[in-house]
């Protein structure tokens, strides 16, 4: 028991200056190595982590070890061959844990990323063996995500005559409705232009462009007005222009009528003649019954005494 205790307190014996200088030597080249790859992580790897939003959960352990890894450095001058060896054996056991999880990290970021900026970012990668290993994992997605582009196209292509017709019955159906409206606005708007061809030419105008924006309400309404003329015997609905009635042209045979006058242009038969007269006849008769009103003839008289000289 007394031997056990006496080598207990004894201390370890002194390295000899051979050992020391091994151990020196040791010691520079692993410091060394230390403060390239402490240079490399800062500078290299640190911007490409702020590039993948690596977190800092990931990083900083691998930063702690590197800087606590130099300090040591500079607080152990002096150290013998064997406990050079020694520490170095434990310095590489601490690293691995973290540097395998920041690797794995780094590997499931560039999974998610697109595939031309991962590999853009993996060929600036300063770990050679670790570039090697990313290069395959994003290869090997992109082959996976072009199989699974191809048997989407080739589903796509299997599909069956009814599915295609049905979509091409609805991308037509599209353009036809747009087609449809078109078609029903200017039908409409012809309705109101000739129906105010009594008035002036920029009422005309007017009538036509409401006529074209309100298409739905008018469509209604001259329906209405065609249904009843057709099965009540209502009053008639207006002549009917292709596109606009904007200038006249003389009654002529229905094959000798040019395409501007088709579209542009509205027959000037007597019984339209006929119907402009009356409408303005009218207007003017309308206009004389409302100044007639008790109204007027007050302001009439009102100012016809602001005219009386005083007496």
């Amino acid at each position: 028991m007394s031997a056990v205790l006496a080598n207990l307190t004894t201390p370890p014996p002194k390295p000899s200056p051979q050992e020391l200088k091994e151990g020196a030597a040791l010691r520079d080249t692993a410091r060394k190595n230390l403060l390239q790859k402490q240079e490399v992580w800062t500078k290299q790897f640190q911007p490409l982590n702020k590039t993948l939003a690596v977190p800092s959960s990931v990083t900083s352990p691998l930063t702690s070890l590197y800087e606590s890894e130099a300090k040591w450095y500079l607080q152990n001058i002096e150290i013998a061959k064997g406990a050079m060896e020694l520490h170095i054996k434990e310095f590489t056991e601490k690293e691995e844990t973290p540097l395998k999880t920041y690797n794995e990290k780094v590997k499931e970021i560039l999974l998610t990323e697109d595939p031309l900026k991962a590999k853009d970012i993996v060929n600036k990668w300063p770990d050679q063996s670790q570039k090697t290993i990313f290069q395959q994992a994003i290869e090997k997605q992109v082959k996976a995500k072009e199989t699974e582009e191809k048997l989407k196209k080739a589903k796509e292509n299997q599909k069956d005559v009814f599915e295609i017709a049905m979509e091409s019955f609805q991308n037509t159906l599209k353009y036809v409705k747009i087609i449809a409206y078109i078609c029903i606005a200017l039908f409409v708007a012809s309705f109101a232009a000739s129906e105010s061809l009594w008035q002036t030419k920029p009422y005309v105008m007017l009538n036509y462009v409401y006529a074209l924006v309100f298409a739905p309400i008018f469509f209604v309404y001259y329906t209405y007005r065609l249904i009843k003329y057709q099965v009540f015997n209502g009053p008639p609905i207006p002549m009917y222009a292709l596109i606009y009635p904007n200038f006249p042209y003389p009654p002529k045979p229905q094959e000798d009528v040019t395409i501007l006058e088709f579209l542009f242009g509205y027959m000037n038969t007597p019984e339209l003649q006929a119907w402009i007269l009356t409408k303005r006849d009218q207007q003017t008769t309308d206009r004389q019954e409302y100044l007639k009103t008790d109204f007027l003839d007050k302001l009439r008289q009102a100012k016809e005494e602001e005219r009386r000289p005083i007496q």
